[in-house]
Order: structure tokens, then sequence, then C-alpha cells
């Protein structure tokens, strides 16, 4: 029964009610002996009653008394079934915690004096069981307090072994989800959750849950229910991905010692904790630039990172300066598929980069050794920066998001408007979003939000779409690569004022980019150059040279660092590869091919079609499964790709010209290479053959917007081609079913 202000126990007067958990009910009162304000909590009936149990309680509860700390909340002693605790006021750190995470200049005090708090119990043999934020108090001047210290031990029911259910963990659903003996689920260890015999690891392992969220403002083990809280415990790694951008390397490799979920691999002693808090608080005062970074190379089967970061004041226009030491580092990513269609963008500051890897989007500092990946980007395509640095945009699902490095939630920018892809982005000062649609032009946004406007449409005559904006040093004029119908790119500056230039300028790639320093930087077919470019005439004012062989995608930041993928061979090569049913691989068939894609086995099993890239441009493949040779079919200059066989196997069907921005043609090549190429439809792409050879389904593109086709066949002939599918929306890739009746399609 609640007690009312007024209530006696012995010499303490009840003022006020300060909150109830699953330990009790916790009362202001007034010891009118020593005249000084204390709390008071009252124990559960479930323990008052059972005298064995308070008895031990008692033994207990002077153990604790014993705990002679300035940030330990202080026993005063025992009245009937209550405990006079020390009256700690302030704010607690839930309280504060519901108002955001903590910077890292506030965080690292706090978990420091928590450390030292849990040191000196440790020592004298006392762990706290229910350490969390609602039981640690902070004052107004900066001090903390632990309260509750020792007693989910005092409470504790004795046991004969592990095993006993008097062991396990006994939970409420109250608001705090705070546990009636031995902790609160989600910062139980996990032999905590277990109902194992604990010891102070179990203490290091809460310390780290509350450092976690201290860091991130998120739970390290959350769930909806307890059940799913107590599985995240016992199973689920912490996010990883919402710790800040900013969150120093060893603050994180601490974190993962404090949070392993083997006891044995744990943190030892929470002194470590301690003494590692401190050297990091001491880095964050003394830090004055970049840490160096020793680096090793990495390659893998299908992609690679090899990022080289190099001083770019070697061509500046500037005056001469004295120079700085060169440098170069590789940053390797871990053993991911990583996918360079979005080329990693380098920090306004030079100081990070952002890439895609696996489908999601990650961070690296140049001055840590992981990466950290940005939570819930799966699927993500175009990545750009704020110009502060403090922001990512990304593209995910056909919308525009952006998220704070700080670690928060993503916030919904715009939907992207036609297809919902973007090809590139930039972020100006004004808080403008500036982007590239795919099959559109270049569109305006706010960065707070709203509806995409369109800055300049493309030449519905001459132009498919735009790729690769940045921005010229005014802000006010956006450079791109257009695509153009006759597969050509031109770079164009596009002008707030409306004014639309096209430079004279050839590239062969749309990966232009323009540099703080005064040049146009892009990738062909000798790597990395870099062009001296006049703002005043937009045009080139001097030779183009060479930065570095065998790169791509550059990007350069206002301090001078140049970023760019280097190929170190295999890089980008693919091999056919035959696995069994558990995925367990069995053989390889033919060499490694760049670019290598769409494999299509021949209705007798016996070889496989697929197109790869040979000297800058796709040609149809095949590949005999028995003798793993691989022959190169076709050798126009025009790119050659999804390849599909006839019913027979006699031929091969494939789309020519499916990059020039012409719509493409079907054509077939005999299978044994003899023969000459025929045409089966005139403007088409993307083509799949009924089973029967009836008819041709195919990807027509009218006036920027892709429908379904197909084309009845009649013997060696094309009938009349018909639509199929006419929508507004981009229809690609059609799969006709075996019994041809069902056909399956993206759009």
């Amino acid at each position: 029964m609640p007690l009312a202000p007024g209530t006696r126990l012995g010499p303490y007067e009840i003022t006020a009610p300060i909150g109830k958990g699953g330990m009790g009910e916790v009362y202001r009162a007034r010891d009118t002996k020593l005249n000084r304000d204390v709390a008071i909590k009252v124990l559960p009936d479930a323990f008052a009653t059972d005298a064995d149990r308070m008895k031990r309680f008692e033994r207990e509860a002077q153990v604790l008394a014993s705990l002679n700390h300035p940030n330990i909340a202080a026993i005063y002693g025992l009245e009937n079934n209550a405990l006079i605790l020390e009256l700690v006021e302030g704010l607690s750190l839930a309280e504060r915690l519901g108002q955001g995470p903590l910077p890292l200049e506030e965080a690292i005090p706090i978990a420091r004096q928590v450390a030292e708090e849990l040191e000196a119990a440790h020592e004298k043999g006392i762990i706290h069981r229910d350490l969390k934020p609602a039981n640690v108090m902070l004052s107004g001047a900066g001090d903390v307090k632990i309260l509750d210290f020792g007693l989910g031990k005092a409470l504790e029911n004795e046991a004969t072994s592990d095993s006993e259910s008097s062991h396990s963990p006994t939970l409420t659903r109250a608001a705090t989800e705070a546990g009636v003996l031995l902790g609160t689920a989600s910062y139980m260890s996990p032999e905590q959750a277990r109902g194992k015999t604990v010891d102070k690891r179990a203490d290091i392992w809460a310390f780290g849950c509350v450092l976690f969220e201290l860091l991130s403002g998120q739970k390290a083990c959350h769930g909806d229910t307890i059940a799913d809280t107590l599985a995240a415990v016992l199973k689920d790694e912490p996010d990883w991905s919402r710790l800040p951008a900013t969150t120093p390397s060893q603050l994180q490799h601490l974190l993962r010692r404090l949070l392993t979920k083997n006891a044995r691999d744990r943190l030892r002693d929470i002194g470590e904790a301690r003494i590692a808090l401190a050297a990091t608080g001491a880095d964050e005062d003394n830090e004055t630039g970049a840490r160096p970074l020793v680096s090793s190379k990495a390659v893998f089967a299908l992609a690679l990172l090899a990022a080289t970061v190099v001083a770019f004041g070697v061509f500046r226009l500037a005056p001469p300066q004295p120079e700085a030491p060169l440098l170069k580092f590789e940053i390797p990513v871990d053993d991911l598929e990583t996918d360079f269609g979005a080329a990693p963008q380098l920090s306004p500051d030079g100081s990070s980069v952002a890439y895609v890897a696996a489908g999601r989007l990650w961070i690296r500092r140049f001055d840590e050794l992981t990466p950290r990946e940005i939570r819930d980007t799966s699927g993500v395509h175009e990545v750009f920066w704020s110009p502060d640095g403090a922001w990512l945009a990304y593209e995910v699902n056909g919308k525009l998001w952006k998220s704070p490095l700080t670690g928060g939630e993503a916030s919904l920018v715009c939907d992207i408007p036609g297809q919902g892809r973007i090809l590139g982005g930039v972020w100006t000062t004004g808080d403008d979003i500036k982007m590239a649609v795919w099959r559109g032009g270049l569109y305006r946004v706010s960065a707070r939000g709203g509806s995409p406007e369109v800055l300049f449409d493309i030449d519905p005559e001459t132009e498919v779409d735009f790729h690769s904006p940045s921005l010229l040093s005014d802000e006010r004029s956006v450079l791109v690569a257009a695509h153009r119908k006759d597969g050509a790119l031109r770079l164009v500056v596009l002008a707030e004022d409306g004014n639309k230039k096209v430079l004279e300028t050839p590239v062969h790639s749309p990966d232009v980019t323009y540099a703080p320093s005064g040049h146009l930087l892009y990738s062909g077919e000798t790597g990395v150059s870099a062009m001296p470019f006049s703002l005043e005439n937009l045009d080139r004012i001097g030779e183009p040279f060479s930065l570095a062989s065998q790169g791509s995608q550059p990007r350069a930041s206002a301090n001078g660092t140049l970023l760019y993928v280097r190929d170190t061979g295999d890089a980008g090569k693919n091999q056919l590869t035959w696995v069994d049913r558990a995925g367990a691989v069995v053989s390889h068939v033919g060499e490694p091919l760049t670019g290598l894609q769409h494999p299509t086995l021949s209705p007798d099993g016996r070889a496989v079609a697929a197109w790869a890239s040979v000297d800058d441009n796709y040609d149809i493949w095949t590949f005999d499964v028995a003798r793993g040779v691989s022959i190169r079919m076709t050798t126009d200059a025009s790119p050659q790709g999804h390849p599909f066989w006839s019913p027979s196997g006699d031929q091969i069907l494939y789309t020519d010209r499916f990059r020039s921005g012409e719509g493409g043609s079907i054509h077939s090549i005999d299978s044994n290479g003899a023969g000459e190429k025929r045409q089966w439809v005139p403007d088409g792409q993307n083509a799949d053959l009924s089973r029967d050879g009836r008819f041709i389904a195919y990807v027509k593109d009218e006036r920027g917007n892709k429908d379904l086709w197909f084309v009845p066949l009649e013997g060696n002939e094309a009938l009349t081609p018909l639509p199929f599918v006419q929508s507004p929306t981009h229809e690609s890739h059609p799969v006709i079913s075996p019994e041809g009746n069902y056909l399956v399609r993206i759009g």
C-alpha cells in the first residue's frame, strides 16, 4: 500500500513519493533526528514477509554500507522493511538521454566517473547487477552518483546451483522494464539473461550498454517485448552504425570489448575502461590533425575499394608554396561485395569517404581503421555530402533521404521524379539540393524537404539525361555530363540564370567532376587525369595531365585531397562458377572477365552465353561447360549484351547498341560462330524468346519511356511487332514463363 505524506517509519517522516520500480517504492522523507532529507525504499511484500531472506538482506546491506565513495549513494540504515538511503538530487541519466545522445565531451567524463565508482565497489567484492541510466544521477555541477548499488545481490534468493529457477531473471512489465531481482532486460549481460551466477563482468557489460546509449541515444540491446530484448542480448550484435561518425576508433574498440557476449572474452576489469576513457579524453583535447593511417592492400574476387589519397597541391594554380610531403595510402574495405556504380564520395574537408558496398551505405574516416555502416540504407544508389560534412544524402527505393553523421534518424527529403532514380547530386551552402534524374533533367529541392522543381530539362531531340553533377566554385552553376541519343557524351554547364553552355572538351566517360583547385578531373583509358579549367571562359586553359594510372571515379576536396578507385588487376573481374545446392563451389568455367554478367545456360546444358567487357566495349561470349573454353562471339564497335538462346540452341539472340541511347536492336548469331549476324527487331532491347520459338518479347524505348512489345515469328521471318504493356512506368527485362502463358517484367 502506498505511503501517504506524514506517515512515520521510526524517526523518518514521509514527505512525498519519488518513484516506483521492480525493487520497491521510493519516497522522500525527513530524518527527524538528524534534520536531513533522505530517500526511503520500501521493499516488496514478497521480501519483507520472508524472514530468512530479510536476515540475508541485513547482512548484505551491512556490506553495502561499507562502500564509502563520494560517487556512490550511501545506505544509512534499515527500518522494518525499508531501506534508508542517501537522497540524491538532480537529473537521472535516463532523463538526460530523453533529450538525445550526449556529445563526446559530455559523455566521456560521465562514463569515466561511473567506471571509477564501479571499480571502487569491485575492489570490495561488490557488484551492482542493475546498472542502467535510471540508476545514475547527474548533479548540476557535473558530478555523478550511482543508486541502488548492490541491491540486486542483497535481494537475491540463495540457490544451490546455477540451474535452479530462483536464479532466473524475474521481470515485470513496468514502463521501465525493471527487473524485480536481477536486473533490467536491456542492460542484462548474456550470462544474467541465462540465469547463471554472475560476477563483476555483468557490471562491465552493463557499463558498455550505458556507454553505447550515451553516445548513440539508442539502447545497445532492445526489442518490442521483454522476450525480444533478452533474445537480442543473447544473439544480436549491437547496431554499431548508430554510433556517431566522430566516435574515436579507440572508443569503438573499447565498446566492442565491453559488449562481447562471451564473458571470458570480455574486458577483464572496469579499471581498464577507466584508463581507456581517460586516454580518449586526452586525445580529444590534444588532437590537432588526422592520425597517421597504416593499412595493407586488399584484393577481392568481385570488386575492390582501393581509394588512394594524395596531396592535391602538386597541381594547384596558386603561387608556389613550400612543398608539403606527398602522402599516399590505400583504404581497404572489409570482405564486401563492393559496387562502384555509385562513385565513392569524398567529404568536403577531405577526412572521410562515403561509398556503397553490399547494397548499403558506409562511412570510412581516414583516421580510423574500420568503416561504419549507415543504418537503414539497403538498396542505396547515389550518395553525396552536405557542404559542412555533417549529413549524407542518398537515394533508396525512389526516394531521396538524408542522414546525420551523429547517428540520428534518417529524414525523407522528397520522392524522386520520373523513374525514381538519380545519377548524382550536389548540396549547396544555401541548403538546396540539385540532382540529375535518370531519363530526365536537373531538379532542385530544399534539403529540408519539399517538391522538386525542374531547373533544366533535357533536349528531347538530342539528350537522354545528365550525369555526375558537380558544383562550380560560384555555386550558381553546375557541371554535368550530358548523355546524348547518339551515344556520345558532352560536358555542359547549367547556370542558375538559365544559360546552358555545351563545352567543346571531349569526354569518354560520364565520370567528370570539377575540383576546387580549378581542374576538371576525369577517368579514361589511361586512368585518372586532370585538365586546367577556367571558370571565366568555361573552357580548358591548358593541356590535360595524368594523375594516376589504373584509376577511375576521382573526387577532390577543398583541402587538396584526391580520392579515386584504383584497379589492382582482377578487381571488377568475374568468373562463372558452378555451386552445389549447399552453396559449395564445385568448379569454375572459363577465365575471369571484366564486367562478366547475365549468364544463360543453353537448352542442352553444355554451354553458357554471357556478356563481358574487352577494351572498354561489351561483347557476347560463350563458355563450353565441359572443356572450360571461352569464345568471344562478337567484335563489333558497338556494345552487345543481354544474350539468350533459341529453343534448339543453334542461335544466340542478343541486344546490339544497348548502351547507345538509341534504343538498341535485336540480332542473332549462330552459336557455333559461323555465318553472319541477323537483325530481328530494329528498335528493341532486353529481350526474351518463348520456348516454342513463336515470339520475342522485348523492351522498346519511345520518347524516353520504355514499354513492352512482342513480335510473332513465323519460320525464319519476324512479323509485325505489337505493343504488349504500355504505361507511364518504366518497363524492363521481360522473362517468358516456360509454358509461354505468362511474362514477368520489372516495372
